[in-house]
């Protein structure tokens, strides 16, 4: 099971990335947060306020207590993405 989520302009609606929760697992509970920004949209906290929210619905509604982020050692965006987000 995993959830898949767009992530779009609120004031055209163009689709400019997505975020998904995956790799459950319902008996620790945890899962792994993947997401993806087309570069054009970079840096323009769109992809911040998609994972706050992500995180939070992982937390409060899905219950989880571990949430895992995988990114590759050179994605310094991402890295620093997920420290504002909480993430260690």
């Amino acid at each position: 099971m995993q959830f898949a989520f767009g992530v779009y302009l609120r004031e055209s609606s163009q689709l400019i990335g997505y975020i998904s929760i995956k790799t459950i697992d319902w008996n620790i509970p945890k899962c792994e947060v993947g997401y993806f920004v087309r570069r054009k949209f970079a840096g323009n906290g769109y992809m911040t306020e998609s994972l706050f929210r992500i995180r939070d619905y992982c937390l409060s509604d899905l219950k989880m207590i571990k949430i895992f982020l995988r990114i590759i050692p050179s994605n310094q965006g991402s890295k620093k993405l997920a420290a504002k987000a909480g993430f260690r």
